[in-house]
């Protein structure tokens, strides 16, 4: 699979569902579900994910908000993932993603976030995609489903 298959893919993405499991009681331990509404830019080759909807645990019921930038580099045939929380000016590069097999897409290299380790896979199908982070230091781990309906 190359990134215009994946950018095509995600283009799709209208809902998702949120996972979050931890070994900690302090942990993100949750669920929660949202839309996703898609801005594309051909001329950067990027998708730009908005995601609103709300995170349940424990505690409580919360607002969830984020913004992630897909970059596809076809020329490495790799995905440059972003979370823009902060603004696009103050984007934070979370890692690229290549292409195992099997519809399968991994981090490259982990996401250092102080003494945190993030791993990252993403599963494409006809109905939806997983993407799977696993968080060392702080043994969690996030599952997202995103749905093109």
């Amino acid at each position: 699979m190359n990134t215009d298959n994946c950018k095509q893919r995600l283009s799709l993405i209208k809902n998702y569902k949120f996972f979050a499991t931890s070994n900690k009681d302090d942990g993100l331990n949750g669920t929660g579900l949202g839309t996703v509404s898609i801005e594309t830019d051909p001329i950067n080759n990027t998708l730009l994910f908005f995601e609103e909807g709300h995170f349940e645990n424990a505690r409580g019921r919360f607002k969830s908000h984020n913004i992630y930038k897909w970059t596809f580099k076809a020329f490495e045939n790799c995905i440059s993932l972003e979370h823009l929380r902060f603004g696009a000016e103050n984007a934070v590069y979370l890692f690229d993603m290549v292409y195992a097999d099997n519809n399968l897409w991994s981090s490259k290299c982990p996401h250092l976030c102080d003494k945190d380790e993030y791993h990252a896979k993403m599963l494409l199908s006809d109905s939806f995609i997983t993407l799977d982070w696993d968080i060392v230091n702080k043994v969690e781990h996030i599952h997202i489903k995103y749905q093109y309906f």
